[in-house]
């Protein structure tokens, strides 16, 4: 009976998640790759074929949710990583960005993690142990111009997080957050979706472009594929100011 840790990812179709996907099949897990279109994730080498369950989840749709939950547990027996990756930016100034937009925004970024989450919490009860991985972003920790909607639904994911790691502690459940500092791919089409903007937003848009540019070097490029070198924060109420880093518990 195969006893490798399961992992359970959202958003495996493309950047981090597609990245988190081939290290853990590399690493010998058992994976459920999970993503609004699953003809997008890539099909696995044969030989791990039988390790890589994909299955189509959109996590603003619980009914898929909770499908994706039972499946995954009939399939391997159990989850022990939840990785909460499903998410996309808009940039635009607070004042002009639609309602809706922010709306949607919060819908998949932040309920949708906290969906999925639930959906696994009864299963990491049972089980004693887990964790629960919510990637964010710097701009879960400051915002800046054009990017208010989005560090707003990073705030919140990491808000949730700290309490939720007090919450399951005692359970034996781990829960930790991911903040990439730059990562390029989130902000290209399609995954990213662009409010209307003033001509000030679009001078603060091109600046930061400008600089963006001047500061990536080539090393940028590679970090996607690098998983296993990324730091974590354990969700915790110490000051922001003052992280408690980690690496990865379970590499």
């Amino acid at each position: 009976m195969e006893t490798s840790p399961v992992w359970f990812i959202t958003g495996a179709s493309s950047g981090f998640g597609k990245a988190f996907t081939e290290y853990a099949v590399e690493q010998g897990y058992r994976v459920v790759a999970t993503a609004r279109k699953c003809g997008a994730i890539e099909p696995p080498a044969a030989r791990h074929s039988g390790r890589v369950l994909t299955l189509p989840v959109d996590v603003n749709n619980r009914a898929q949710i909770e499908e994706a939950v039972r499946q995954a547990i009939e399939r391997f027996g159990a989850v022990d990583v939840l990785i909460n990756n499903a998410g996309y930016g808009i940039v635009g100034a607070v004042e002009e960005t639609p309602e809706e937009e922010l709306r949607a925004l919060m819908d998949t970024n932040f309920f949708g993690a906290v969906a999925v989450t639930r959906a696994l919490l009864p299963h990491f009860r049972r089980q004693r142990c887990g964790a629960i991985v919510n990637i964010s972003s710097l701009g879960g920790q400051l915002s800046m111009a054009g990017f208010g909607s989005y560090s707003a639904s990073k705030f919140a994911l990491e808000g949730i997080s700290e309490a939720l790691a007090q919450e399951l502690k005692p359970l034996g459940i781990k829960v930790l957050i991911v903040e990439p500092v730059s990562f390029e791919p989130t902000w290209r089409e399609p995954e990213c979706a662009t409010c209307p903007r003033s001509m000030l937003m679009q001078r603060v848009w091109d600046r930061r472009a400008s600089s963006r540019a001047r500061a990536m070097g080539p090393s940028l490029a590679i970090r996607i594929r690098l998983p296993a070198q990324l730091t974590l924060r354990f969700a915790t109420r110490t000051p922001r100011s003052d992280y408690n880093w980690a690496k990865m518990p379970w590499t």
